[in-house]
């Protein structure tokens, strides 16, 4: 489990230069909703972390925010 920086109630900005999918759930396989782009500002709702040990931030729905190491929401 990777411990976490992303504090729910906190708004965090898309720093990945590709949009990140925003999914039902936490993990890859879940259904794709919408994307989010670089400088879109986020809320965080919640933070889980997927078998694989990536974090996903909860939005409306999640995304991606940390995936084998690399930061994608800051």
């Amino acid at each position: 489990v990777v411990v976490s920086d992303y504090t729910p109630g906190s708004i965090y900005q898309i720093t990945c230069s590709e949009p990140l999918n925003i999914r039902e759930a936490p993990g890859t396989s879940a259904r794709r909703i919408s994307e989010a782009v670089k400088g879109q500002l986020v809320r965080c709702e919640g933070v889980e972390v997927d078998a694989a040990g990536n974090t996903w931030l909860k939005i409306s729905a999640y995304m991606c925010a940390v995936e084998d190491g690399h930061k994608y929401i800051e």
